[in-house]
Formats: structure tokens, sequence, C-alpha cells
């Protein structure tokens, strides 16, 4: 999902991009999108976005703005801010914040319609404020579209989904390092060269002494199973272990199961 503005800032302290957890859009034609962000060590946006923004963030002190007016507080757990399309809104932060982000096209309004639900949003400008029902109806969207790559289309996977979306909300925005822009570079620039060219890794994984543990889920879609297996293939002392009903996610849907193991592997 990308916020559509004709000028956007949106960076954490280092002046890198924040994390995304999670990203997609509600079923259908709702014209409604989320993002899940994690901003560390400070947040920092502002826009005049063309759709209608609504932020739902972990508890921090922040400065907002929107359309001139000012607030400065301490922003409890799930307070939200809603800034309309078209007005000029922005905010900062000196710490660390996961944030949720909700964008709704402003000809199809009803950010409820997107779950069928009878609730209707109203889209008045709000410095802060808070809303259970719209902070439920985002977090669902959150989670349906990080389970749609992660989990498989299953009751059994989507509750372990729900199982790991509650643990990772459990733990405080400190929870771990964020991904910096220059590992996401890095990562890219693997990528290409795993696959490209003669002296490629993929060609050479049969030079591969060592013991290795190949794992995947049995219906990935974002790195599809079958090249799990022809890792396997081509490695010669690997073990190969698919993991039933589940997608990239195997490893959050069976994490004591794949804990125990690379434990037994590592032995």
């Amino acid at each position: 999902m990308m916020i559509e503005s004709g000028a956007c800032y949106l960076a954490q302290e280092d002046g890198g991009l924040p994390t995304t957890l999670a990203a997609g859009s509600a079923p259908g034609e709702s014209g409604v999108s989320v993002l899940n962000l994690r901003f560390q060590d400070g947040f920092h946006f502002s826009a005049t976005p063309q759709q209608h923004l609504i932020w739902f963030g972990s508890p921090v002190r922040v400065d907002c703005r929107i359309a001139g007016r000012t607030l400065r507080h301490q922003a409890p757990a799930g307070s939200l801010t809603i800034c309309p399309a078209g007005i000029d809104c922005g905010a900062d932060a000196e710490e660390s914040v996961d944030a949720l982000l909700v964008a709704i096209d402003p000809g199809p309004l009803a950010l409820a319609a997107a779950e069928g639900s009878a609730l209707k949003a109203r889209l008045n400008e709000r410095l802060s404020g808070y809303d259970q029902g719209l902070l439920d109806l985002a977090r669902t969207l959150a989670l349906e579209n990080a389970a749609g790559l992660f989990f498989s289309p299953s009751e059994a996977s989507r509750a372990a989904g729900r199982r790991y979306w509650e643990r990772v909300n459990e733990r405080g925005p400190e929870r771990e390092p964020p991904v910096s822009e220059s590992t996401i570079k890095a990562q890219v620039a693997a990528l290409i060269a795993w696959s490209q060219g003669k002296g490629s890794a993929f060609l050479r994984l049969g030079e591969i002494e060592q013991p290795v543990l190949v794992a995947n889920g049995h219906n990935d879609v974002m790195v599809p199973t079958i090249n799990a297996f022809t890792m396997a293939q081509k490695i010669k002392d690997a073990t190969l272990i698919i993991y039933p009903d589940s997608g990239h996610g195997f490893l959050f849907q069976y994490p004591s199961t794949f804990t125990r193991h690379v434990l037994d592997f590592l032995k």
C-alpha cells in the first residue's frame, strides 16, 4: 500500500523507512488499505494525502498537527489520529513507535463496509481520540493481509496466525532491531545474484560440504515450496522438513516444533 500524496515524508529517526510488518487491502472494492509499521528511535510523518488516513499507535509522546492545529500529548496504546484527504497533516515523536495506518479512498468511504459491518465511519479531522471498534477492525485487516501471505487458508492455520499476532503485540516496540534500508538493498542484491550468471550461488549448492537444514511450509506463495525440494536435492547432506498446512510463516505457525527441530539438527 502506498500513501497517495503530492509530497509525503515518512521516516524513522535515522532517516530510513520504517519496517513494514504487514500491508494489503481489504476484500472487494472497499478502497481500504492497511499498513502496519515499526519506527525505530523516532517517528516522522508529513503529507497532504489524497486518501483519508487513520493512525493507531503504541504508547508514545507525540506532536501532532492537522491544518494548522497542533497537539503535544502522551498518546496511550491504540490512540487514533484522523487525517482527512486533502488536509496538511504530520506527526513527530522521539522514541520507537509501532503504528497501524488505515488509508481510505474518499470515494467508497465506509471503513467498516470492508468487513460487512454496520459500523459507520465518520472521518472528521481528529488530533487524538480512541475508538475500539475501528481499532479492532484495523487489526483484523492487518492480520488477514499478513495471514494470506504467511499462513494457509485453513482455519487451523489462520488460528495459528492469530496466536502469532497476539504474541507479537504482547511485546513492546523495542522487541527487536528494525531492518535497515541498507539491509533491504543487500537482500535484494543477494536474491538477484542467487540465480543469475555462471557464478550464481544456486549453481554452487553442490559444493556445500556441511550438513544443511532446509525448511519450508507446505504451500509457500512467497517462495514456492518446490524450491525447498530443489535445494535439498542439490545439497549433498541436506535434511528437508516441510511443515503441513502452512505457508511462508511456517516457523511462526509451529514455533515450538521448529525450535525443537533446529536444536536437534545442531546437536
